[in-house]
């Protein structure tokens, strides 16, 4: 994985995000979490799940856009 946020996230629990680009299993993961945090909290806004995952508002902006959301 080329991004450290996922060990650093579980492992130390700091937050970062140091590249513009995702790979794939990165992809997968923050699908995964973002799926989780609306069916179990019902949490769908932006700001709500980047503050909860540690990534930019932004980024989770244009990943739910592709969506379709």
């Amino acid at each position: 994985m080329d991004l450290q946020y996922k060990a650093n996230r579980e492992q130390t629990g700091e937050v970062g995000f140091e590249q513009k680009h995702l790979d794939v299993e990165t992809l997968v993961w923050l699908n995964e979490r973002i799926c989780e945090l609306e069916e179990r909290f019902s949490i769908t806004s932006p700001d709500l799940l980047a503050q909860v995952l540690g990534f930019p508002e932004e980024l989770i902006a244009l990943y739910l856009a592709g969506r379709g959301q």
